[in-house]
C-alpha cells in the first residue's frame, strides 16, 4: 500500500470541509497521479464525486479506497450513502454493517440502516431501528418525527367512545398515534388547562363561537355546560373531523351544537387546506405540497348577518396561524358583539405577537389561566418574565367588569391599584406543620425554631406565609393573586445566588408551577435535578413546601425516604407542566417516567403515561 503524506491529506480534506470542491479535486487527482493507491485521497475524492452529482464515480473512488485499506469504516459509511442515492439499497445495509463491524456505533448504524428500510417499504423493520436509537438518544427529533410517521402510516384505526371531562363521550380513531386520543386516555380531559376554565365560565342560555373544533373537546365541554339551553356555533372545515364531532354530539344528546364544515378567514370564497393525520395541525395554505382538501372560507361578519348573532358570549379562535385574518374578517362582529375570547398564543413555537396586537388595537385587554388560582390574571406583553402559555383570553371593558364582579379574573386596573394588606390569617404556619412530609422530618417542633437570625431566613418564612394566603381559597381573588406574585419575587431573589438551601428550590417550584413561570420553573427543576446528581441526596433542614398542592397529602413513609419523595416530585412536575403531554415527549418522558418508578413513588398518572408510551410503540 502507497501511503501519501499527511499533510497532502490535511490540505486536501480542508479544502473540502471549506467547501472549495473544485479545489479539492485537482489537488486529489494530482496527488493519485503519484500514488494511485492513496487510499485517504480515493475516498475524499469519491466523497467529492458524491457532493457534486456523480454518484457512480463515488461508488467507484470510495470501493477502490476499501479495497486498500478495508478497515476504513468511515469509507463504508459513505459507499452506503451513495448506494442509497441511486437505489441500491441491499448494498447499502452492507456497507452500513460492514462499518459496523469495524467500529461499533450504535447509534448512527441503526439510524442509516432505519432509513434504509424505510426507503424500501420494510416500515415494521424501520420501527424498530428508530426506536433502537431513542434508546440511546431519547431526545433526537429526527428519530422521533420519522417513528411517529411511520407509525402513523401503518396504523389503520377503528374507532372508539372515551369520557373525558365532566362525564362527556368522545368518539375518536382508536389510536395511540394520534395526538386528541392519547391525551384523552393520559390526561382524561384535554392537555390544554384552559378547558377548565371555559367549562365553568359558560352557563346555560349563553351563545359561543368555536372556531377550529377539530374532535370539539371544547364545543362539547361547553355544550355539557349549557344543559340543553344557549346555542354554539361550532365551525370545523375538515370533512373527518366534523364527522367526528357530529356523532360525538349524537352520543350525548347534545341538541345545542351546529357544526359548520368551513373555515374562517378575512374574505369569502375557496381555499386549500393542508391535512394529516394529526388534525391538530391543519391549516390553510396557498400550495399544498401533500394531502389537502378543498374548504369554503367564510368571515365572522358574514356569519353574524347568516346565523342572526345578537349577543356572543364566548369566541375561542384556533385557526393555525390564521388568527388574524379572522379578526380582520369581524371588524364589524367586533363593534356590535362583546365576547370573552380565547385564542392560540403560540404559532408553533413563536408567540403570535401579531394576534396579540390585533386584539389590543380593538381596546382588547389580555389575561391569562391560572390553573392554581382558577381565575384570568393580566398578561403583561412588556413583561419578559410572563410569557403567555398556549392560549390567552381577552376582552373589552365591559366584559373584563362582568368577569371581575363574578370573581372570574382580576383586571389590569385592580392590580395596579391592588396593595397587600396584613392579613389576620395568623395560624398560616399550622397549614405546613400540618403537612405529612413535615411530621416526618421535624416532629413536633414549633415552626419558629427554624427561622434564623440572616435577612435570607426572614424573606423565606415570608414567603412561606404569601403562598399560604395565595392558596387559601377563602380570600378574594386579588389578595390571593398578589400573595402569589410577592412571593414569588421575594424567592427569585433570595435563590439566585450559590448553595441554595434545597427547601427553597423546592418551595419556588411550587410558585412557578402556581404562577404558569414555565422558564424559571425549567431552571429551578434543572437545579434541583442537578443537586440530586452531585449528591445523591436533598440535604432539607428547615420547611418546605412541596412542589405542587397534588403532594400535599403525600407520605413519604420515613425520614430516609424523603430525598427520593422529593424527586419524585421534580421528575412528576417536569413531566405535567413542561411536557403537556407525553405523546409530544416520547421517549424522553420514558426515561424521567422510569425514574420515578426507580424511587418507588410512582403515582397513578404516571403509571398510565408509563403504560401508553409502552402500549404505542410496543416496548417491552
Amino acid at each position: 500500500m502507497t501511503h501519501g503524506t499527511n499533510s497532502e491529506v490535511i490540505n486536501v480534506l480542508q479544502l473540502f470541509n471549506e467547501g472549495e470542491l473544485q479545489k479539492s479535486e485537482v489537488l486529489c487527482r494530482k496527488i493519485l497521479e503519484n500514488n494511485p493507491d492513496q487510499s485517504d485521497v480515493l475516498h475524499i475524492l469519491g466523497m467529492i464525486n458524491f457532493a457534486t452529482g456523480r454518484k457512480k464515480e463515488s461508488i467507484d473512488h470510495i470501493s477502490r479506497a476499501i479495497e486498500i485499506n478495508p478497515k476504513n469504516s468511515a469509507a463504508h459509511i459513505n459507499l452506503g450513502n451513495s448506494y442509497v442515492a441511486i437505489e441500491q439499497f441491499e448494498s447499502a445495509l452492507a456497507c452500513y454493517k460492514k462499518a459496523y463491524e469495524i467500529t461499533p456505533d450504535s447509534f448512527g448504524y441503526y439510524l442509516r440502516i432505519a432509513k434504509v428500510y424505510w426507503n424500501t417499504g420494510q416500515l415494521v423493520e424501520a420501527c424498530e431501528c428508530f426506536k433502537k436509537v431513542l434508546e440511546i438518544d431519547p431526545n433526537h427529533e429526527g428519530a422521533i418525527y420519522s417513528l411517529n410517521l411511520i407509525l402513523l402510516k401503518i396504523d389503520q384505526p377503528d374507532d372508539a367512545i372515551l369520557a373525558f371531562g365532566d362525564d362527556i363521550k368522545i368518539k375518536l380513531p382508536d389510536t395511540l398515534q394520534q395526538l386528541t386520543p392519547y391525551v384523552i386516555r393520559e390526561q382524561h380531559q384535554w392537555f390544554e388547562k384552559d378547558i377548565v376554565f371555559v367549562g365553568n365560565y359558560i352557563q346555560p342560555g349563553m351563545q359561543a363561537i368555536d372556531i377550529g373544533s377539530n374532535f370539539g373537546v371544547y364545543a362539547l365541554t361547553m355544550a355539557k355546560a349549557m344543559q340543553g339551553k344557549g346555542r354554539i356555533w361550532a365551525f370545523e372545515p375538515t370533512d373527518k373531523t366534523a364527522q367526528y364531532l357530529t356523532s360525538s354530539l349524537k352520543e350525548n344528546n347534545f341538541t345545542t351544537v351546529a357544526v359548520i364544515q368551513c373555515a374562517m378567514s378575512d374574505e369569502t370564497g375557496k381555499a386549500f387546506l393542508s391535512v394529516g393525520e394529526n388534525s391538530e395541525a391543519n391549516a390553510l395554505c396557498e400550495n399544498p405540497e401533500s394531502d389537502y382538501e378543498d374548504v369554503t372560507l367564510r368571515t365572522l361578519d358574514d356569519c353574524m348577518d347568516e346565523f342572526c348573532w345578537e349577543n356572543i358570549d364566548f369566541l375561542k379562535i384556533d385557526a393555525e396561524g390564521h388568527e388574524e385574518k379572522i379578526i380582520n374578517g369581524g371588524a364589524r362582529f367586533f363593534q356590535k358583539m362583546s365576547p370573552l375570547v380565547m385564542f392560540e398564543a403560540i404559532d408553533k413555537t413563536l408567540i403570535s405577537w401579531n394576534v396579540i396586537d390585533a386584539f389590543s388595537k380593538i381596546g382588547y385587554q389580555h389575561f391569562s389561566y391560572l390553573a392554581s388560582l382558577g381565575i384570568l390574571v393580566p398578561f403583561n406583553a412588556d413583561d419578559s418574565e410572563q410569557l403567555p402559555g398556549l392560549n390567552l383570553f381577552c376582552g373589552n371593558e365591559n366584559t373584563v367588569r362582568s368577569l371581575e364582579d363574578k370573581n372570574l379574573l382580576i383586571s389590569h386596573k385592580t392590580m395596579q391599584n391592588y396593595e397587600l394588606e396584613p392579613t389576620s390569617l395568623s395560624d398560616w404556619p399550622c397549614k405546613i406543620q400540618n403537612l405529612p412530609c413535615y411530621k416526618i422530618l421535624f416532629g413536633a417542633a414549633n415552626f419558629n425554631e427554624f427561622e434564623r437570625p440572616d435577612s435570607d431566613s426572614s424573606s423565606y418564612f415570608e414567603a412561606l406565609k404569601l403562598i399560604v394566603l395565595s392558596e387559601t381559597e377563602t380570600l378574594e381573588p386579588a389578595m390571593r393573586y398578589k400573595s402569589l406574585v410577592e412571593s414569588f419575587s421575594v424567592l427569585c431573589a433570595i435563590t439566585s445566588g450559590e448553595n441554595v438551601p434545597v427547601s427553597r428550590l423546592i418551595t419556588l417550584s411550587r410558585v412557578c408551577s402556581n404562577l404558569e413561570s414555565r422558564q424559571m420553573l425549567k431552571q429551578t427543576l434543572d437545579r434541583l435535578l442537578a443537586i440530586y446528581e452531585d449528591k445523591g441526596y436533598f440535604e432539607i433542614d428547615e420547611p418546605f413546601l412541596p412542589v405542587y398542592k397534588d403532594f400535599d397529602g403525600g407520605e413519604p413513609q420515613s425520614r430516609e425516604n424523603i430525598s427520593t419523595w422529593v424527586l419524585a416530585q421534580v421528575l412528576e412536575l417536569q413531566e405535567i407542566k413542561l411536557h403537556y403531554s407525553s405523546f409530544l415527549t416520547s421517549f424522553s418522558s420514558l426515561r424521567n417516567i422510569n425514574k420515578i418508578a426507580e424511587t418507588g413513588f410512582l403515582r397513578e398518572g404516571m403509571q398510565r403515561r408509563l403504560s401508553l408510551i409502552k402500549e404505542r410503540y410496543d416496548l417491552n
